[in-house]
């Protein structure tokens, strides 16, 4: 029996170019080098009395991290923060709904001719549009209005990794880096792709309803009574996984392509249909299988359940009852109009949005090889919450990549020279780092893609003092795997889109991390 493969050589991006340091901290330090050089060309003891200790607590601000940043970066942050709470960015509150009873008693959205949607935070550019692909089905086109993108998100199943062969696993995830290095080329079409996988807990009833729809009619009758008998014995709580796949098209690259196909929204949905086609076969080699792509209204009703949870069950009923034959009810999903929360609001540490509070973290890659099972810890479902993991990607061009890493290579190589000649040594990790942007750039050289990439982990609970319990326990979880959690204080707003909504908003710009 062949080991397990291990997976390492991740690395967080240098945004400095002095021991790694990133604007915030150098201008920090600068400010300490000169209250020191004033002490000491004034020749005041009083003065050096006041402006010595003032640079060594600059200096420390710039260089000690505390929770993942350093504190002048937890400065930034929480200035950032009471700005947007003093102009009451931090709460969103829809305009006005106007609804209309069902004759069933239910209640039903007019339909809105400009297919508008009312998202908040950074979501707010988005609009909905809809479109058809080559078998006359309509699926719906989240476009973003600042940014030039147009994406569309599927409904993914995959078998998953645990309980494979370690050689069969290693084929799926091999097959997947295939993937994603098919889209590392110049110039390339598609500027981002979402992985999104959430896992609550689910009702023994739910799996009930879902056995019933999958009975055979020519399963035995003993086997058939047998298994009912066993889910309405079993009261216990089951999982609810469910995965989607996010791809975004660049408007700007594709250029000449949208233009053929008849330009403006139309042919870039146009160009975008054609894309996903070919997506959906090539996907298969890791596994992956796409189940369909989702209508403007299962669109909408997906971005409802994220704000919503206990709102699920009753899109996913809906939505199995459509499955029926001679179903005359709502079409699945929800309008477009109620697809954002009916109110939300973040503060420092939590995010609530209608019947739910939010914690949400990003996932710091650990340092040490792991296999290809290192996320399940996280992906597993648990009793006290549900739990959302987006992993983003954003494929590099070569030219672009060999651009990157030959300023990685240089910023790491001029950081471990200065330590040299200040009469330092270095310390080993950024040797490794060095050596695994060689490793990296030679890789690139072999025909190897790059891409940047991160993730985000979101915990939800209806009952505020079930979060910091929830929380605890993913934090263990994540441990376990060899994985840290940063807290994403001060922006859960746009942490919760990144994680929670699966619309593919894209990764922190070169140098807004710590």
């Amino acid at each position: 029996m062949s080991e397990a493969r291990l997976y390492s050589g991740w690395q967080r991006e240098r945004v400095g170019l002095f021991f790694g340091l990133d604007g915030l901290q150098t201008a920090a330090l600068v400010v300490a080098a000169v209250a020191v050089l004033i002490s000491v060309v004034s020749r005041s003891w009083s003065g050096a009395a006041v402006l010595l200790p003032l640079a060594a607590v600059v200096s420390a601000g710039a260089l000690f991290r505390v929770g993942g940043r350093v504190p002048v970066q937890w400065a930034r942050t929480w200035l950032a923060h009471r700005a947007v709470t003093a102009a009451g960015a931090h709460r969103f509150r829809p305009r006005q709904r106007w609804q209309t009873a069902r004759p069933d008693g239910g209640i039903e959205a007019p339909p809105d001719p400009a297919d508008e949607w009312e998202l908040p935070g950074v979501l707010a550019p988005l609009r909905l549009l809809a479109a058809t692909d080559g078998k006359g089905q309509r699926f719906a086109v989240a476009h973003h209005r600042v940014e030039g993108t147009y994406t569309a998100v599927a409904r993914v199943n995959h078998p998953g990794l645990a309980l494979l062969a370690s050689a069969k696993a290693t084929n799926r995830v091999q097959g997947w880096a295939g993937w994603l290095a098919q889209q590392c080329v110049e110039d390339g079409q598609i500027c981002r792709i979402g992985t999104y996988h959430l896992a609550e807990p689910g009702e023994v009833d739910e799996l009930g309803a879902w056995t019933e729809q999958h009975v055979r009619t020519d399963a035995p009758a003993q086997a058939v009574s047998l298994v009912r008998e066993v889910i309405s014995a079993d009261r216990r709580r089951v999982a609810d996984h469910v995965s989607y796949l996010a791809v975004s098209l660049s408007a700007s690259r594709s250029r000449r392509e949208v233009r053929s196909a008849g330009g403006g929204d139309t042919g870039a949905c146009a160009v975008l249909s054609r894309r996903l086609a070919a997506i959906s076969a090539t996907v298969l080699g890791a596994g992956v299988e796409v189940d369909h792509w989702l209508g403007p209204r299962e669109l909408a009703g997906v971005i409802r359940s994220s704000y919503a949870p206990l709102s699920r069950r009753e899109v996913g009923a809906r939505e199995l009852a459509a499955r029926h034959p001679g179903y005359h009810g709502p079409e699945p999903g929800v309008p477009a109009a109620l697809a954002g929360p009916t109110w939300a609001e973040t503060s420092w540490g939590v995010y609530e949005h209608d019947d739910a509070f939010s914690v949400i973290a990003e996932i710091e890659w650990p340092r040490t090889p792991r296999d290809s099972t290192m996320l399940a810890g996280i992906l597993s479902a648990s009793a006290r919450g549900r739990r959302q993991v987006a992993i983003l990607y954003e494929p590099v061009g070569p030219r672009e990549a060999e651009r990157a890493l030959a300023v990685d290579k240089t910023k790491r190589d001029v950081a471990i020279r200065l330590r040299h000649r200040t009469g330092q040594l270095p310390p080993e990790r950024e040797r490794k780092e060095l050596a695994t942007a060689t490793a990296q750039d030679a890789e690139l050289a072999s025909g190897h893609g790059l891409l940047r990439f991160c993730g985000y982990v979101a915990v939800t609970v209806t009952e505020r003092g079930q979060l910091e319990e929830a929380w605890d326990e993913l934090c263990a979880d994540a441990g376990a795997s060899g994985l840290v959690l940063l807290r994403c204080s001060g922006w859960m707003d746009t942490a919760f889109a990144a994680a929670a909504v699966p619309l593919a908003t894209g990764l922190p710009g070169r140098g807004q991390r710590a």
